[in-house]
């Protein structure tokens, strides 16, 4: 079985993580549960505080209770610990970037395994996954996550606007594997697990926060749930769908485009005809 995960950070402590060093005992727990040592795991990057002595030898003690055969893709804090061989002798190999094959449901996929994201790698548009790591789910990451919608988004296109000829292209997939994104939460995972635990996560923003306008802008849904955040409810207030970026109502009711949302997800439920849906969340009362 083969298993990913990125930034492991042993030995660091954090605020924008909450992390502290707990969270080391807490990964080869949750590693070891689910890893053997003939599973292979794929480590993309930052696998922790290292450099001096006294780090690196803290990073072997604990890299080497975590089972199974380590392979390491280099990340912008390992250049240093990587020259110790007492590290490098942890890890069956170790690349700067890695293009790899999983089996997916009975097919193989192809994986682009790297730190960092990258905005168009080789084949993805040819249904070539990136698996990365380094953005910690920041900002950043949200705004390289939406890019790659525009993306699909124009794909999608072209796939509609040309339906004489077989598929175009295919949509640009990339899943951060950073342990402390809550569909990874420490604990290494096979590549079917990071596809369904992105699917349908709720994104809370902060201020400034977006507008309607802003999520739909040139794109497509078939169905946009309009809710109502209320006494720690969302409460559902309405519905319509969005094309090019417009606003069409399918209950009778108005929306405004420069509303404010406060969280919003994507989602699709093919069994009621919604291959492209998303539900926004605004601020309320009740009158």
């Amino acid at each position: 079985m083969n298993y990913y995960i990125s930034d492991l950070h042993i030995g660091c402590v954090n605020s924008f993580d909450g992390r502290t060093l707990d969270y080391d005992e807490l990964l080869v727990k949750n590693w070891n549960s689910i890893v053997n040592n003939n599973d292979t795991v794929y480590i993309l990057g930052d696998i922790g505080r290292c450099g001096n002595n006294k780090d690196n030898e803290y990073l072997c003690s604990v890299i080497s209770r975590l089972k199974g055969k380590r392979i390491l893709v280099l990340g912008n804090h390992d250049s240093n610990g990587i020259k110790d061989n007492r590290i490098r002798q942890l890890f069956t190999n170790v690349y700067d970037y890695l293009e790899a094959i999983d089996n997916f449901n009975g097919i193989n996929q192809k994986l682009v395994l790297s730190h960092y994201p990258i905005f168009s790698w080789n084949g993805c548009y040819k249904d070539t996954v990136l698996l990365y790591g380094h953005t910690h789910g920041n900002f950043d990451d949200q705004i390289y996550q939406n890019s790659l919608e525009e993306l699909r988004e124009k794909v999608r296109k072209l796939n509609k606007d040309n339906p004489d000829i077989k598929k175009f292209k295919k949509e640009p997939y990339a899943y951060n594997v950073g342990a402390m994104m809550p569909w990874i939460n420490y604990k290494p995972k096979t590549y079917k697990e990071i596809k369904e635990g992105t699917k349908n996560i709720m994104i809370n923003y902060t201020k400034p926060y977006p507008v309607i306008g802003d999520l739909i802008k040139n794109k497509d849904y078939d169905y946009v749930s309009y809710r109502i955040s209320w006494k720690d409810q969302d409460i559902f207030a309405g519905y319509f769908k969005a094309e090019n970026g417009k606003i069409i109502s399918l209950d009778g009711d108005s929306y405004d485009l420069d509303e404010e949302v406060i969280r919003s997800e994507e989602w699709n439920n093919p069994d009621k005809g919604v291959s492209h849906g998303l539900t926004v969340v605004v601020e309320g009362s009740w009158v």
